[in-house]
C-alpha cells in the first residue's frame, strides 16, 4: 500500500476498511465500454435475480453479447450466474449504484456525494481519520466544519495534505494548474510512472482527504477517467477566475497622478521639514497662496492644474493636522515632535507608520461610520492582493470581484440549503464600495502602496513593487 504520512489534523489509513476490494472494483469498470456500463445499469435497476432472457429483451441483444460483461462482473460480489439467470448481491448492489453515478453526464463531484463516498467507511472509524470527537452528534457536519468550511481553512488544509508526501503535492500542484482543473488519470500513471493500482491508491488518499474525486468523461464509446477538485471548491476557484480584474493593456493613456515613488510621503515629509524650520500660512482651512508656491516648488507631483496640487495639499495637511504631527497656532502650521520623530525613519518605514497611525481614519469620506473599523480597514487593504501583479486595473473591475470582509455578513463560507452547498460571496452596499475606493485611493495611495490614476475618466490604480513586497510578506 502506498506509504503517506500523517497532518497533525488527520489521519487516513486505508486499511481501515475494505480499500482493495473498492480498488479492484474501480479498476474492472474504468475500462467498461457505453455498452458495459449499460448492461451494468440494468443488473443495477432490475429485480435481484434477473433471466437472461429478460436482460436480451430489454437491451435488445444476444446472450452472446452480454455474457462477457457478466464474466466480468462476476469477479466482484455484485452478482453470481448461472445458465438461465443472474443473480444479484442487495448489499453489492447499493455500492455498485453509488459508484456508477460518476458515469453520468450531469454527475457532480459535490459534498452530497462526499458524505455518500464517507458512508462507504465504518461510522467508527471516521472520528479517528479526521480528529473529530466521537461524541458528535453529526459525523459530516463536523468535518466540514473543521476542513471545508471558509476557504482560509480549506486553503490551510489543502497545503497540510501536500506536505504529507512530495507525489501528492505534485499532483495537487498539476490539479490547480490545469486549464479546466481537471487531470486524466492516465497523464497522472504515465508521468509519475505508477502502476493501476498505485494510482487507484493515490486518488483514494485524495478523495478521503478532501481535496478532489474520481469521475468519467466519454470518449469515442469509451470511458476516460479524471479527477477534478470537489464541485463546490471548484465553483469557487471558477467564480474566482470569471471575476479577476482584465488589466489595462494601452497603460500610455492613463493619466497617473505622479510617476514618483512614495510621492505623498515625500510631500509630506518635504511640509513637516518646512514647518519645523519655520512655518506655513493656513488659513480658513486652506492654504494662503504663499503657502501653495512653496509646496508647489518642491511637490513631487507635478501637474499643471494648480486645483489638484491644491486639493492634494489640502487634504495632506488636514491628515497631518488628524494625526497631531501637525500644530496650527494662529494661522500658522508647526511641526510636532511626534513628527519629528517619524521623520527620523526611513521612507517605508514613515509609510507603514502613517498607514498604521491609530489617528488615520477616513473621515474624508462621507459614509456611514459603521463601516470604518480597524478590522474592515485591514481587510479592504488586503482586498488589492487579487490583483497584486495585474498592473493597472480599473476600480470598477476590480470591485466587481473585491473579497473584503468588512463585517460578519461579508464572510465567505460553505451554506447548505437543503443538499444542495456552496460558497456564498460579499456584496457590498455603496458606503461599503466607497470604503474601499478609500482605502485603496486615500490610504494605500497616500502609503506608496499603489499608484492611481485615470482613463478616459475612469479611476484606476496598480499596487506599487513596495506594495507587492508589503502584501507578500
Amino acid at each position: 500500500m502506498l506509504e503517506l504520512s500523517s497532518t497533525h489534523k488527520n489521519k487516513i489509513i486505508l486499511s481501515d476498511y475494505n480499500y482493495e476490494n473498492d480498488i479492484e472494483n474501480r479498476m474492472i469498470i474504468s475500462n467498461f465500454s457505453t455498452f458495459e456500463l449499460e448492461v451494468l445499469e440494468e443488473i443495477l435497476y432490475s429485480s435481484l435475480k434477473i433471466p437472461f432472457e429478460e436482460l436480451e429483451e430489454i437491451l435488445d441483444t444476444s446472450k452472446e453479447e452480454i455474457l462477457p460483461v457478466i464474466e466480468k462482473l462476476s469477479k466482484t460480489d455484485l452478482l453470481t450466474y448461472d445458465e438461465k439467470h443472474i443473480n444479484v448481491d442487495k448489499k453489492a448492489r447499493k455500492y455498485f449504484e453509488f459508484l456508477i453515478l460518476k458515469f453520468n453526464d450531469t454527475f457532480k463531484p459535490n459534498l452530497e456525494f462526499l458524505q455518500g463516498l464517507l458512508s462507504k467507511v465504518p461510522i467508527h472509524i471516521l472520528p479517528l481519520w479526521y480528529n473529530i470527537p466521537r461524541s458528535s452528534n453529526n459525523i459530516f457536519q463536523s468535518i466540514v466544519d473543521k476542513y471545508l468550511i471558509t476557504p482560509t481553512i480549506y486553503y490551510r488544509h489543502i497545503n497540510e495534505v501536500k506536505s504529507t508526501n512530495p507525489l501528492l503535492e505534485k499532483i495537487i500542484k498539476d490539479l490547480y494548474n490545469s486549464d479546466e482543473l481537471k487531470i486524466k488519470t492516465s497523464t497522472i500513471k504515465e508521468k509519475y510512472e505508477l502502476s493501476d493500482k498505485e494510482s487507484y491508491e493515490l486518488i483514494l488518499h485524495l478523495e478521503f482527504n478532501l481535496i478532489c474525486c474520481l469521475s468519467y468523461n466519454e470518449e469515442n464509446g469509451r470511458w476516460t477517467e479524471v479527477i477534478t477538485p470537489f464541485h463546490e471548491w471548484k465553483e469557487y476557484l471558477m467564480h474566482l477566475k470569471k471575476t479577476t480584474a482584465t488589466p489595462i493593456e494601452d497603460t500610455k493613456e492613463i493619466e497617473v497622478l505622479t510617476h514618483e515613488p512614495f510621492a505623498f510621503m515625500h510631500d509630506v515629509s518635504s511640509c513637516l521639514t518646512i514647518c519645523e524650520k519655520s512655518s506655513l500660512n493656513f488659513k480658513n482651512n486652506q492654504l494662503t497662496e504663499e503657502a501653495f508656491k512653496e509646496l508647489k516648488s518642491i511637490s513631487k507631483i507635478k501637474t499643471s492644474d494648480d486645483s489638484i496640487l491644491m486639493n492634494h495639499f489640502n487634504t495632506m495637511i488636514q491628515k497631518l493636522l488628524q494625526l497631531k504631527f501637525l500644530i496650527l497656532e494662529d494661522a500658522e502650521l508647526k511641526t510636532s515632535f511626534q513628527a519629528l520623530e517619524w521623520l527620523g525613519t526611513n521612507l517605508e518605514i514613515r509609510a507603514l507608520h502613517f498607514l498604521r497611525h491609530p489617528l488615520n481614519s477616513h473621515q474624508t469620506f462621507d459614509i456611514d461610520a459603521n463601516i470604518v473599523t480597524d478590522r474592515a480597514k485591514r481587510e479592504a487593504e488586503k482586498s488589492v492582493e487579487r490583483v497584486l501583479n495585474l498592473g493597472w486595473v480599473f476600480f470598477d473591475d476590480f470591485i466587481n470581484g473585491a473579497i473584503a470582509v468588512l463585517n460578519e455578513e461579508h464572510k465567505i463560507q460553505l451554506l447548505s440549503s437543503g443538499k444542495k452547498w456552496n460558497y456564498n460571496f460579499p456584496e457590498y452596499s455603496s458606503d461599503e464600495k466607497e470604503f474601499i475606493k478609500g482605502t485603496v485611493f486615500e490610504s494605500l495611495y497616500q502609503a506608496g502602496i499603489v499608484n492611481i490614476g485615470t482613463l478616459k475618466g475612469k479611476p484606476c490604480f496598480c499596487v506599487t513593487s513596495f506594495g507587492r513586497k508589503i502584501f507578500a510578506e
